[in-house]
């Protein structure tokens, strides 16, 4: 599978005619204001005579200021619809991760990094996956989310929805680690609007990655011992 970089579409429509390009819409009002005057006074002074030219002159400002005023509005209104839209927009990525208890166990990952809550979560898995190499692996290869039948109702802003794929000796196998394969997320915002995105997963990065157990875990397990030791002894 060529390598791609994950990237990210979005339905929803845009409002914002120039984009950015604050620079350029002063330069284009600047010339349209300046091109309006010129040809009002052609127009005018073949029409009227000079104190009647003069009369009407702050009336004419007056119109082009408010013209201007009204641009300006429309644009800040503009800013403030994207402001307002992110603040419900969510951003879904699916990514590798060693598991937090247990560093030797890689899992499949969705996490929502965005600004909202997606609902109606789809997933896609776009690959070659052997199957036999993990008993997790399998339920991934074969569960109705990731062959898109059944979404997720929803993942909330900062939420990962975890799944374990297997250990690394699972995973990398004596001859050959699992190919590369993707990921295509569909999802929706609160208001809607629709999103998709694809992202290229390779367990290679975690080749030389370290597995030892973190010191949290370490006490549990020890915990863990002294409570059955007890329990033991009180039998």
């Amino acid at each position: 599978m060529s390598e791609q970089q994950s990237f990210r579409k979005s339905e929803r429509p845009r409002n914002d005619l120039l984009g950015d390009g604050v620079y350029a819409l002063g330069v284009l009002t600047g010339v349209l204001i300046s091109l309006s005057l010129y040809l009002g006074i052609q127009v005018f002074s073949s029409l009227l005579s000079r104190d009647e030219l003069i009369d009407i002159l702050p009336s004419v400002t007056a119109f082009l200021v408010a013209l201007v005023s009204l641009q300006i509005s429309f644009r800040a209104l503009t800013e403030q619809r994207r402001m307002r839209q992110a603040g419900v927009d969510p951003v879904l990525i699916a990514h590798l991760a060693k598991d937090e208890m247990y560093p030797l166990v890689l899992s499949l990952n969705i996490s929502n990094v965005g600004a909202g809550a997606a609902i109606n979560v789809k997933a896609q898995l776009e690959g070659n996956i052997p199957a036999g190499r993990s008993d997790f692996l399998d339920r991934i290869r074969t569960s109705d989310f990731f062959n898109n039948r059944r979404p997720l109702a929803a993942i909330l802003q900062n939420q990962t929805v975890p799944h374990w794929m297997g250990t690394g000796p699972d995973l990398f196998g004596s001859d050959a680690p699992i190919a590369p394969f993707s990921i295509s997320l569909t999802y929706e915002d609160i208001e809607g609007s629709k999103y998709y995105s694809t992202h290229e997963l390779n367990i290679l990065e975690f080749e030389n990655a370290n597995a030892n157990e973190p010191a949290d875990t370490k006490i549990f397990r020890e915990l863990e011992k002294i409570r059955k030791l007890l329990e033991k002894r009180r039998k």
